[in-house]
């Protein structure tokens, strides 16, 4: 039996690859073309004895291969869990008699690189323990391609490489590296990867090999630099929610109604002089969120009025309002002061983005009381965790606004986005 055969063996025995996948084997040395994406898209081992890249086309068998290592570090790893799982409930509905729009991948799939371990005296699949070394997922939205996102779970070798590390440091950690920038470059149009967003260490080696193995020159700088906020909702007793009217939960849709007329009823007997309202996103309010997204993101016009119908669609956005009883002439009934939306979410966690308030109402405590209903409802819909990912560069008062509502940094799981040269990057 080869290795590479209980290679296969031992990743059919574990889960991470299906029968009904119709897998490709290779041999070392073979060469083989990929077919183009398709439904039939096969699994293809990498020559490398001891290293081997899957390909999943399919979210469902992607995340059972997958999954326990995703699940493990959601804070990481949410961008590919969170959309995966997406992609499973809309393949749900879709079977179903329900009718909601999909506007999440038009495409999307997987690449997994894992570390094999194995002696020629190993026959038993059960003696060969696959490592995951890193996943790229390829996945497109209702903006366009999305960045390829890059996951490496704490236990690989990739992960462990000093800060510093180069393509050089260490050839056998960096081995899986080659071997799925050699994969994906059989399987996509080079110039069909716009930009790589993950982990700075992991973005910093896959660009450098990517770039080496394509001829492709990638930006000067990366186009974003992302560090990472922590909220743990059981440790956020300072919310105090209980000084407002308890939320609208989607099964009670008509919930906010009720709540912004009895808070109303108690702002007007304490002679405020204007009442806000924090409440999702309603069909009134495009107009205003189409502005609001053009100044927290790179968004033309055509983008932002996408967005924000995505953002209404699935319930995404929330907004903080003013309602007039002795408003301040520079306040208009009903305006929308503070936005953000909750742009991910997976069984435990969240992830909060695009955070804005009007330029002539900051600094007044709108954003904080809207930060905190949002993480208030989260809670009660089961997340105990909030994240949010701030620019390097953010001035401030947003680091001020996050630390005060309970948010603290993580070290050391900075985010970058770098994209490369004669690309458009959608925003996302």
């Amino acid at each position: 039996m080869s290795l590479v055969s209980k290679v296969y063996s031992a990743l059919l025995y574990h889960g991470h690859v299906q029968e009904s996948d119709a897998p490709l084997v290779q041999q070392p040395g073979q060469q083989q073309d990929l077919p183009g994406l398709s439904n039939e898209l096969p699994i293809a081992l990498h020559p490398a004895p001891s290293r081997c890249v899957t390909v999943h086309n399919n979210a469902r068998a992607a995340l059972e291969a997958l999954g326990s290592w995703l699940h493990e570090e959601e804070e990481i790893s949410n961008a590919i869990l969170s959309y995966s799982e997406q992609l499973i409930q809309l393949q749900d509905e879709k079977g179903s008699s329900s009718s909601r729009e999909s506007d999440l991948a038009l495409y999307a799939f997987w690449l997994a690189c894992w570390s094999i371990s194995a002696s020629d005296s190993s026959q038993d699949a059960k003696e060969i323990i696959p490592q995951l070394d890193m996943i790229a997922m390829i996945c497109s939205s209702h903006l366009g391609s999305l960045p390829l996102l890059l996951f490496s779970p704490a236990t690989s070798r990739l992960a462990t490489l000093p800060p510093d590390s180069d393509v050089f440091s260490d050839p056998s950690a960096l081995s899986g590296l080659h071997s799925l920038v050699d994969r994906l470059m059989n399987i996509v149009p080079l110039d069909s990867i716009a930009s790589v967003m993950g982990p700075r260490r992991l973005v910093n080696l896959f660009t450098v090999v990517w770039c080496s193995r394509t001829s492709i020159n990638r930006l000067h700088a990366p186009s974003k630099q992302l560090h990472l906020f922590r909220l743990l909702v059981n440790d956020s007793s300072h919310l105090s929610s209980n000084r407002f009217p308890p939320l609208a939960t989607p099964s009670n849709p008509q919930g906010v109604e009720r709540n912004v007329k009895r808070w109303r009823d108690k702002s007007a007997t304490r002679e405020v002089g204007v009442i806000h309202c924090v409440r999702e996103l309603a069909e009134d309010d495009m107009e205003e969120v189409v502005d609001l997204l053009q100044l927290v993101d790179s968004f033309n016009p055509n983008q932002a009025r996408i967005h924000a119908a995505h953002l209404l669609r699935n319930r995404l956005g929330w907004v903080l309002d003013s309602t007039k009883v002795q408003e301040p002439p520079t306040m208009q009934p009903g305006r929308i002061i503070s936005f953000c939306e909750v742009s991910r979410q997976t069984k435990h966690l969240a992830v909060m983005d695009r955070i804005v308030t009007r330029a002539d109402s900051r600094r007044m405590g709108y954003a904080h009381v809207l930060l905190s209903y949002v993480v208030d409802w989260l809670s009660r819909m089961g997340r105990d965790r909030v994240i949010t990912y701030v620019p390097t560069s953010e001035p401030e008062p947003i680091l001020r606004l996050l630390k005060g509502v309970g948010f603290e940094q993580v070290p050391d799981a900075d985010t970058i986005q770098w994209g490369f040269e004669n690309t458009v990057q959608n925003p996302w």
